[in-house]
């Protein structure tokens, strides 16, 4: 990406007339939004249409316990991060945070639905840290919903 695309009217009287030949000159702004596109696939490499594709936001509190080690070490952190760092060394996952303190929230941003070639596309604001979930559920039956029980 990097620049935006620009958009110029031909219409009306600016309209293009019979042998006529417009010059244009065109400036370039630069872009600062960014786009994710990705495809769903199930293991046999065919494409999974109507899977949900949902996009969250990490809440900027989210640390890896890497992190939290190179803060034990820079600036005499807590004890509550030695002794997480203390976990990651004796070969816990080296994940990020369970959570379990509440300072890794995901913040649900928007959703879209995959398109016939498994596709998906969100537009997004750049240098920020982001989430996507994918859930695919085809229930062998369909229910009738204008059946009375």
């Amino acid at each position: 990406m990097g620049w935006k695309l620009s958009r110029i009217d031909l219409s009306g009287c600016d309209q293009i007339k019979p042998n006529e030949e417009i010059d244009l000159c065109i400036e370039l702004e630069k872009e600062c939004r960014a786009a994710i596109h990705g495809v769903v696939k199930f293991p046999n490499g065919k494409p999974v249409e109507g899977a949900i594709v949902k996009l969250f936001k990490k809440n900027k509190e989210c640390r890896t316990y890497e992190s939290k080690c190179e803060k034990k070490y820079e600036d005499r952190c807590e004890d509550k991060y030695e002794r997480e760092c203390d976990k990651f060394d004796k070969g816990y996952d080296k994940g990020y945070d369970k959570c379990h303190e509440k300072d890794c929230d995901l913040i649900p941003v928007t959703f879209t639905f995959t398109d016939e070639c498994g596709q998906f596309l969100f537009g997004v604001e750049s240098e920020k840290d982001y989430v996507v979930k994918v859930f695919f559920y085809k229930p062998e039956k369909y229910p009738n919903c204008h059946d009375k029980k």
